[in-house]
């Protein structure tokens, strides 16, 4: 399929009215996306029900993903454009460690699946952007990988630092900006939403203003309400996410979010990514921490073990209506401690998909990586958020 074809059918996908050709033309598209890109020439009716689903549709599943070294690349963006919802999607990787021709491969099926983006997400410190050398250092590496790998953009992810390097901050921003513009690349940014942020005046690194006027996409992380796994971390505990007790995103931490960053920045600039995890907690007052994995030692997981619920002790479980959350209370078969458990499931998710169509969000993400894309909990989230973006307004 040449590039000519591939964007005469991608513009008709655009186009809102609803003869039978349009129709058509994705059904096309779809087999020789998967023949071309996937080498698969088994379309299920899964896969064409998705894509006639979403004819008009202008939202978009734009997710994080974290590939595992050894799993096919295209694993992970199948389901993706499968479900015609495609628009951008961010990436944790090291690419010069696949193979070429996969990698190539990779970013040439991304693009004609109608995934516009591929961000190289990076992460960094104040010492990444303090001086006018250490900025220049910085964006100089981004885009010579950007460039090397074909990569659309860069996604800045740099995350809690001192309120005093604000100014130096913005001059970041401004700067990153107009020289990845220059090169043809787009800027994103990963920000988040903390109780600092409504003081006034408004202390925070942030500055919205400077990210909403020079960032093309700003990814709003609504699962930062509570980290449990910071409250037993000597660095992380003072983290103003990390000294509450309760669920990654509630209903109300969403919303508040939403407002705050949707008076400074376009609505169709904003990605909102959902929790694709939850929190547990001890609930013994002398153990009044986060626990430190799945099973006793970190706060954040995708579901309670089954190891670790004791099956001859009571589970209470019932849904905060103010959160609009599910909380499980259960007995550790392994300490016999009582942990509390606040489930971002379906049900969760289904209630902040409701919010953002109130809001008017038409982007979502979340993350993807293989440590949670085999668990059932996860699967189902998934499935919801596919759903929601390949449908409708």
């Amino acid at each position: 399929m040449t590039k000519n074809s591939i964007d005469k059918v991608k513009l008709r996908f655009k186009n809102e009215s609803s003869g039978l050709l349009d129709i058509i033309s994705k059904i096309i598209f779809l087999i020789f996306f998967k023949i071309n890109a996937l080498k698969k020439v088994i379309i299920t009716t899964t896969s064409i029900f998705c894509l006639l689903s979403s004819y008009g549709q202008e939202r978009t599943f734009s997710p994080w993903l974290v590939p595992k070294e050894g799993k096919p690349l295209l694993s992970y963006i199948e389901p993706i454009i499968a479900s015609g919802s495609g628009d951008h999607i961010s990436m944790f990787v090291k690419p010069e460690n696949y193979d070429r021709k996969e990698w190539d491969e990779f970013i040439s099926a991304s693009h004609e699946g109608g995934i516009r983006i591929v961000y190289l997400a990076v992460g960094g410190s104040e010492k990444s952007f303090d001086t006018p050398e250490a900025r220049k250092k910085t964006v100089d590496k981004w885009i010579l990988k950007a460039k090397k790998y074909a990569f659309d953009g860069i996604d800045m992810d740099i995350e809690h630092i001192t309120p005093e390097v604000k100014n130096e901050h913005i001059k970041f921003v401004k700067y990153a900006a107009e020289r990845l513009h220059k090169e043809g690349l787009k800027l994103a940014m990963a920000v988040g939403y903390y109780p600092a942020m409504l003081q006034k005046p408004f202390v925070w690194w942030y500055d919205p203003v400077t990210i909403g006027n020079y960032c093309d996409n700003i990814r709003i992380m609504l699962y930062d309400q509570n980290f449990g796994g910071g409250k037993m971390d000597d660095e992380l505990k003072k983290r103003l996410d990390c000294y509450g007790m309760g669920p990654t995103c509630s209903y109300p931490y969403a919303e508040q979010a939403l407002n705050f960053w949707m008076e400074f920045v376009p609505t169709e600039k904003l990605t909102i990514n959902i929790p694709a995890y939850s929190n547990i907690y001890y609930l013994d007052p002398q153990y009044n921490v986060g626990v430190k994995d799945l099973y006793a030692k970190n706060g954040q997981s995708y579901y309670p073990s089954p190891q670790d619920i004791n099956k001859d002790k009571p589970v209470h479980k019932y849904w905060s209506w103010l959160d609009r959350i599910w909380v499980y209370i259960y007995t550790s078969s392994i300490d016999g401690r009582l942990k509390k458990f606040y489930a971002a499931d379906k049900d969760s998710t289904s209630h902040l998909l409701s919010l953002f169509q109130e809001k008017g969000i038409s982007s979502v993400g979340m993350w993807i990586y293989d440590g949670n894309s085999a668990k059932k909990q996860w699967q189902e989230m998934n499935k919801i958020v596919l759903d929601w973006a390949s449908s409708e307004k």
